[in-house]
């Protein structure tokens, strides 16, 4: 491309280029691109003409005729361009050439390097597959211009803004997998919501997580390096390693003890032993790494500092446990001269706490918070009763197997592995629980071993079994109370004989409300959280459903999202009435989901229905003079099944409006307009409410003029009241002084 060529598409100049086609057909496409805050759109607009889509690149990379639909090309004169004027990188950039009266485009682009960039396809005729990650787009502004005649003929290339058209062809199995793709490569599909919904989303501006460091890195080379990689002790990547370290400490506390015991177990396998003990040994060593380099808070804010980070792991006792657990305990075997003998490396269990932080992470994780805390139970009790049996079936051989009835009787020699532990795992339960039914112990050592036993039942394995019983009740809470509430409206509603039809209705609202769980409390579920995580909670709920409000599609914000915290949710029975003509507005509703019919005063006639999205009664709420209707409801609404809505009350609205001012008069001139094209505005009324809010201005005024008076005589006031006291006291001491002297005289 030529120097003056490049400068011209710098400045935004219309720039020939030359076409080279195979005979008289040729493609025209236009491109656009713009950089604002490092987000970048590229949209081609083609005119497919022939049979082979003949390209040129616009630059020196020539021309590529009929190529198949499995070559990708690299378009790099455009991300040449791009790359001068923006961060892109042509490796990022690319292509798909396709004929057979088809030409598809793809951008694929690093999240590294190229920001809030998603991939995108363009096609161009009838044929062309619709992809979820990119749609058709054709230009708005100016039509589409003629083919070229002939071969070298030159077309023009303008920079055009272009609008979005979705793309409802059908999707061939080619286009899927090249979309599984590109949502892959980008994470982030491209599609008309999502460009509208960060419209509505942006004017929140709603935050993001991000962490703030306590210092900066000053450091360069390896050192510098090294303190930027610090490890969030919240975030996904150490939650992970915590999951990884906790099977391989799982892996100690159970086979360690157990291949100790059983010698069957452990001499046939000690190579995979061997293996899957180092390969532990080799995990533990790295979460010791891992502890150096994990962040913690100060002040709020994460530490990252080589030393300061050391010192805080050194210091703790989760570092003593932790060396202990990796001491080289397997030098014994050279001294026991018996690599069958995996007791040495008991110290391994020393590691245990770093599967209580697992456990701790996951259950502030997970949805199901009260199964995941009674599978840990159970997890714990199954590993106390397998401790616990493998040390009764070592004190069974170190008493004599078959020596009396209490231990492990080796009658039959051939006694499998697996008869012997479930014995050994069956005679532990039965101890642990207290059920007792085990032959009596008769020598010493048997009953200390069984009181030891007993103590551990009554004490720590109770415990654990009242725990699992506290659980499953907190799991059965929320039913419990809403069956509370049901028996009590139940009782009521048979007190006060209310018919039989009312009674099912009500018990019916009641079922589906536990069915689709809409009867949670979202105030109380919220209450202790911040107001801002609140409101960015609400927005992420709610901002679909305001924004199909009209009247607040040009609001600033704070008022959205005032509003958003204030919408109620509820919910109606079949045949419920919403609202009935001439009933004073005092409400405007949102469908969430359900259907409403707008009906006739004696319900046969339907006029309209209304369904998910749709908004009425927002009029009602603003107080408009001159409205014809004086603010009440000019249709019956009716549910037709169970429907789902969200509700904004007059006085919520007014409440916020009041530190809105121009976003009231904002609401109250779209409020107007809307009546206007009704006709259902008398224009000779006076707007009551500015007449108000005149009279309350100039009241606030004057009660502000009076208040500054006030706090003027008030000053005055004191002032004089400090000057008689010092007043008053210099006259008192100066008659002191007389007395004194009169006195001695």
């Amino acid at each position: 491309m030529r120097d003056e060529e490049r400068e011209a598409r710098r400045n935004g100049e219309e720039v020939d280029d030359d076409f080279y086609g195979n005979g008289s057909q040729c493609t025209e496409w236009q491109t656009h691109f713009s950089a604002k805050n490092f987000s970048f759109k590229i949209i081609l607009n083609l005119v497919h003409m022939s049979d082979k889509a003949m390209w040129n690149s616009a630059s020196d990379t020539g021309w590529c005729p009929d190529k198949s639909e499995d070559e990708i090309i690299q378009l790099s004169s455009i991300s040449g361009e791009l790359d001068e004027k923006s961060n892109f990188h042509k490796e990022n950039l690319f292509y798909k050439f396709c004929s057979s009266q088809r030409l598809k485009w793809i951008l694929l682009c690093s999240e590294q390097k190229c920001t809030n960039v998603s991939g995108s396809m363009l096609c161009v005729d009838g044929d062309c597959s619709n992809w979820n990650s990119a749609d058709r787009f054709v230009n708005a502004e100016t039509p589409m211009q003629a083919p070229c005649q002939g071969r070298g003929q030159r077309a023009s290339l303008p920079l055009t803004l272009s609008t979005f058209v979705p793309n409802t062809t059908k999707q061939t199995p080619k286009s899927q997998s090249l979309d599984r793709l590109i949502n892959w490569r980008t994470k982030k599909p491209f599609s008309t919501e999502n460009v509208q919904d960060d419209d509505f989303i942006r004017k929140f501006a709603v935050g993001y997580t991000a962490t703030a460091y306590a210092d900066d890195i000053h450091r360069k080379g390896f050192l510098g390096w090294l303190e930027s990689k610090v490890v969030l002790p919240y975030g996904n990547a150490y939650y992970y390693w915590t999951a990884v370290v906790t099977v391989a400490v799982a892996y100690n506390v159970i086979t360690i003890l157990l291949r100790a015991v059983f010698d069957e177990y452990q001499h046939p396998y000690y190579i995979m032993w061997l293996v899957l003990d180092y390969c532990c040994d080799l995990i533990y060593i790295c979460d010791m790494l891992v502890k150096f380099r994990t962040g913690y808070l100060e002040h709020g804010l994460m530490v990252r500092d080589l030393r300061k980070l050391a010192l805080n792991y050194v210091k703790r006792l989760r570092f003593v446990l932790d060396v202990v657990s990796i001491l080289p305990t397997d030098i014994f075997y050279i001294y026991l001269q018996n690599i069958n003998n995996p007791i040495v490396r008991l110290n391994r269990v020393f590691k245990l706490p770093s599967v209580f932080d697992f456990a701790e992470k996951t259950e502030s994780r997970t949805s199901w918070p009260n199964a995941f805390r009674l599978f840990c139970l159970i997890a714990c009790i199954l590993t106390i009763i397998h401790i616990n049996g493998c040390l009764y079936f070592a004190v069974s051989e170190a008493m004599g197997l078959g020596s009396d009835q209490w231990v492990y009787n080796d009658n039959n020699l051939t006694d499998s592995f697996s008869r012997r532990y479930f014995y050994s795992f069956y005679w532990s339960t039965l101890t642990l629980t207290t059920i007792g039914e085990t032959p009596y112990p008769e020598k010493d050592e048997e009953i200390l071993f069984n009181t030891v036993d007993y103590l551990i039942g009554v004490l720590i394995f109770a415990t654990l079994v009242g725990n699992i019983g506290s659980m499953i009740a907190n799991m059965n809470a929320a039913r419990t109370e809403f069956q509370a509430r049901m028996d009590a409206i139940k009782q009521f509603m048979e007190s006060h004989r209310v018919e039989r039809e009312l009674q099912r209705r009500v018990i019916a609202w009641y079922d589906y409300q536990w069915t689709n769980k809409t009867n949670l409390n979202s105030d109380a579920a919220l209450a202790t959280l911040p107001p801002k995580l609140r409101a960015e909670i609400a927005i992420h709920v709610h901002f679909k459903t305001l924004r199909k409000v009209t009247i607040f599609q040009d609001c600033e914000a704070g008022l959205l999202v005032e509003l958003v915290l204030r919408l109620r949710r509820q919910v109606f029975s079949p045949s419920d009435y919403i609202c009935r003509k001439g009933d004073v507005g005092k409400e405007m509703y949102i469908v969430k989901e359900g259907k409403l019919s707008v009906v006739s005063d004696d319900a046969l006639t339907v006029y309209a229905t209304l369904a998910e999205g749709a908004v009425f009664g927002e009029l009602s709420i603003l107080n408009i003079a001159g409205n014809k209707n004086g603010n009440r409801r000019t249709a019956n609404i009716r549910s037709v099944g169970y429907s789902d809505l969200f509700t904004l009350s007059k006085d919520d609205l007014w409440n916020v409006l009041k530190y809105y001012p121009e976003a009231k008069k904002l609401l109250i001139n779209k409020g107007k307009e809307i009546l206007r094209k009704d006709n259902l505005l008398d224009e000779t009324v006076e707007d009551e409410q500015e007449q108000a809010d005149r009279l309350a201005d100039s009241f606030q005024a004057r009660l502000q003029a009076l208040k500054d008076r006030y706090e003027t005589v008030i000053g005055r006031y004191e002032e004089m009241h400090r000057r008689m006291n010092r007043r008053i006291a210099f006259l008192e001491s100066k008659l002191d002084r007389r007395y004194c002297q009169d006195t001695t005289v």
